[in-house]
């Protein structure tokens, strides 16, 4: 499980690099890494309220908005990793398609 969540993280992090505005916090410990959207909002042009609403519409994903974590989470995204890594691939596709 640890192999493959090491795995995962690493896809994550060089499929991120080709999405200008979100940078990875990587976690320690959890499969749940945090995304820091707040490039990304200013980049779009909308809040941080508005986030969850473009990735569920826009990228259709429905990750963990991290405003329902306190003020400070305002602008982050939380991503479940624990996935086979065709899942993941399928999410971060749809979320460059999003920008495109």
């Amino acid at each position: 499980f640890r192999e493959h969540m090491a795995e995962n993280l690493e896809f994550l992090a060089a499929a991120l690099e080709g999405i200008d505005g979100i940078e990875l916090v990587k976690p320690e410990g959890t499969y749940l890494p945090w995304l820091d959207c707040r490039k990304l909002t200013h980049n779009l042009g909308i809040e941080a309220g508005e986030l969850d609403e473009f990735m569920v519409n826009e990228a259709d994903l429905w990750l963990d908005d991290g405003a329902i974590f306190g003020k400070s989470g305002a602008g982050f995204q939380r991503i479940n990793i624990a996935c086979p890594q065709a899942t993941l691939t399928k999410g971060l596709e749809a979320l460059t398609c999003a920008f495109e």
